[in-house]
């Protein structure tokens, strides 16, 4: 399997970081290009309460000073990292589908994301992005786990870790 162009999805979240060192050391072991992408909902999603009659938004502005700041956190993160990589930011409604979708325009052999591994109600009030690009990419999908589960033992929890 060859690997040419790796995609790391992130929210911005901490837990969404921990799927940049498996993403980076597979781009390492591939000599593979980094792509990383982050999606911002639309402007005028995210300023909800405005009444644009009353306050004149400069919508196309907004977004691209969301966009900056969203690429200067991303440029942060990556600070300490030797890696060059390229940074996308978007807008879209849908996460899910705009990860999908930059993954198949950008050619990626594998796209890489967190899962926040929530269950339960959290699962069915947030969702998952995550699980929804999985089943809709053409591309493959590593999901990386997040946080640790609480329903494994800390002692097998330990073991498995020992043996990787």
């Amino acid at each position: 399997m060859q690997i040419a162009t790796i995609l790391l999805s992130t929210d911005l979240s901490d837990a969404s970081w921990t799927a940049l060192e498996p993403a980076l050391f597979m781009a390492k072991s591939f000599n593979a290009r980094v792509v990383i992408l982050h999606v911002l909902p639309p402007a005028h999603t995210a300023i909800g309460g405005f009444d644009a009659a009353i306050v004149p938004l400069d919508l196309e502005q907004i977004s691209e000073n969301r966009r900056t700041e969203a690429e200067a956190a991303i440029r942060a993160k990556l600070a300490s990292s030797t890696r060059e990589v390229e940074v996308r930011v978007t807008e879209a409604l849908n996460p899910a589908r705009e990860i999908a979708e930059q993954a198949k325009e950008l050619g990626a052999d594998l796209l890489v994301m967190a899962t926040h591994g929530r269950t339960g109600l959290s699962h069915i009030l947030h969702g998952s992005t995550a699980e929804t690009v999985v089943r809709i990419s053409t591309v493959p999908v590593l999901s990386v786990r997040a946080f640790p589960r609480k329903d494994v033992p800390e002692d097998a929890a330990a073991t498995r870790a020992a043996r990787s």
